[in-house]
């Protein structure tokens, strides 16, 4: 098991501050967060590239927290993967293996080795320049996992690989975790975090604010920075109080407006939540159950990759989507007004 604890580090005008979380053995873990919130530094320090000016790092009850890189048990791959252009795909796999002058014989079998694993056999003699941005990611990887390290760490992996190759390789590092390598994944992307981690932890201006799996981070946000890292729109601030004579809660936002919903009746201040998909838009009013039903103006409408994301001014600001057809048929634009509906119950309240 790899932690990190009270890590601290100043660098320029930048802090990572009192970082904590340990990475178990075969475990698939993501770090999600904007540019600039510290994700590469922390990266570096678990590396062995730079040095914490106060904390610990452990591996396996080790202290490796002044070790230098070449003792720890990591690999990293650069966002920019900084394969040599000079060498051949052979030589860049093999560089680390010839800096430790291990057998010719023994290096020419792990490389073929590893470059079959990773499907990149067929062009260890191409120099990486020659080659496309996914074959270029395999190089690199090949490269880090011929030292067979017990933990990867990954800046950025797939940011620079075409939308097309991204489940290709996605797949690739769900095969090398299976395998028994525990990976530290970095990424700004919440679809990614989505798709590969078994826990996340959320890193907002070197501060980890929320660390668990994904359910538990993107379905009951903390707050609206991960809300909105997490692609939750609805998510307000409120009051909460409890409806007389009903299990029925009454959450007041901050601009005054009611949203009703259920939950805990201990509750008196959180957050609540709407999916978009739940909500119910309509020219006129709607003869339906939904408890919670708002008229507003249209203040803008866009194209998104499922029709269209609209956003309504009915108080409180509501992000809904329809498909194009539904768009075009009722002749909706900005300053248009329509209905925004939702059931109680398909209100997550959070405390």
């Amino acid at each position: 098991m790899l932690e990190l604890r009270n890590i601290n580090h100043k660098t320029g005008d930048f802090v990572l501050n009192n970082i904590s979380f340990s990475v178990e053995d075969g475990e698939y873990f993501v770090l999600l967060g904007p540019s600039g919130a510290g994700k590469s530094v922390l990266l570096e320090l678990i590396a062995g590239l730079t040095f914490a000016d106060s904390g610990n790092i452990s591996f396996n009850d080790k202290d490796y927290t002044d070790a230098p890189a070449w003792k720890r048990p990591c690999g990293l791959v650069f966002q920019d993967l900084a394969l040599f252009p000079h060498l051949n795909v052979f030589e860049n796999i093999a560089y680390s293996l010839k800096r430790l002058n291990i057998n010719k014989k023994i290096i020419k079998e792990r490389v073929e080795e590893r470059s079959e694993e990773l499907e990149i056999a067929h062009l260890l003699s191409r120099k990486p320049d020659s080659l496309s941005g996914g074959e270029q990611q395999r190089v690199a990887l090949a490269r880090t996992l011929i030292l067979k390290p017990s933990v990867l760490l990954l800046d950025e992996p797939l940011s620079a690989v075409d939308v097309s190759l991204q489940h290709e390789l996605r797949a690739l590092l769900r095969t090398i975790n299976r395998s028994g390598v525990s990976i530290i994944h970095v990424t700004h992307s919440f679809e990614e975090a989505l798709a590969m981690a078994q826990r996340v932890s959320i890193i907002e201006k070197g501060t980890l604010i929320h660390t668990g799996t994904t359910h538990e981070v993107f379905e009951r946000p903390k707050s609206a920075f991960i809300a909105n890292l997490s692609g939750h729109r609805n998510f307000f601030k409120v009051k909460v109080h409890q409806e007389p004579n009903s299990d029925l809660l009454r959450a007041e936002t901050s601009t005054g407006n009611t949203i009703y919903c259920y939950g805990e009746s201990s509750i008196t201040e959180g957050f609540v939540l709407i999916n978009h998909e739940n909500i119910v838009l309509s020219m006129d009013k709607p003869d339906l159950s939904t408890r919670n039903n708002y008229h507003g103006i249209i203040t803008d409408l866009h194209p998104c990759r499922f029709g269209y994301e609209i956003t309504i001014d009915a108080g409180i600001q509501l992000h809904a989507q329809l498909t194009g057809e539904s768009v075009q048929q009722f002749g909706l634009e900005q300053g248009s007004k329509i209905w925004a509906c939702f059931k109680a119950s398909s209100v997550t309240l959070i405390d």
